[in-house]
């Protein structure tokens, strides 16, 4: 049986990198198609750590290019897909790629936005945190919270 050492060290990075070789070759073989008119790309989602450094613009942008030209996709990147943080917008805004505002997220600002301006759902958002700290607080109200769950086969939460 290898050691933890020699796993982290020697075993883990191998295969990581003939994987990664793996994958680019892969990628250097995908070429962008028309269908129906339209370029048809392949979607990537890239979940790498970010460096230990303030996620300012500059090093947004530093970070997504490096991460293209290690896996060789500078020629393939046709848009990136983001979210509306300033510092995101900012960092793309100081690439070479191409951007574009994530559909999902926006709306969910919008939705968080307007639902949150709203007197009565603000209140009842105020009322669920002090029920929840009421239990969380409190080991005699949680007893009887789970007894009640028990009898009234609820879920257990």
């Amino acid at each position: 049986m290898p050691s933890r050492k020699h796993l982290a060290q020697e075993m883990i990075p191998t295969m990581y990198t003939e994987v990664m070789g793996r994958i680019k070759e892969e990628l250097r073989n995908v070429e962008l198609h028309q269908t129906y008119g339209h370029p048809f790309e392949m979607t990537i989602t890239s979940v790498v750590p970010f460096p230990k450094v303030s996620h300012t613009a500059q090093n947004i942008c530093q970070f997504l290019s490096k991460l293209v030209s290690d896996w060789d996709l500078s020629q393939k990147v046709v848009a990136v897909v983001r979210d509306n943080g300033r510092n995101i917008t900012a960092g793309l805004e100081m690439s070479s790629f191409e951007h574009i505002p994530c559909l999902a997220h926006t709306l969910q600002l919008v939705l968080k936005d307007r639902l949150l301006g709203s007197e009565i759902v603000t209140n009842l958002l105020s009322q669920c945190r002090r029920l929840v700290w009421r239990f969380k607080l409190s080991a005699h109200a949680t007893k009887i919270l789970k007894k009640c769950q028990m009898t009234t086969e609820v879920p257990l939460h």
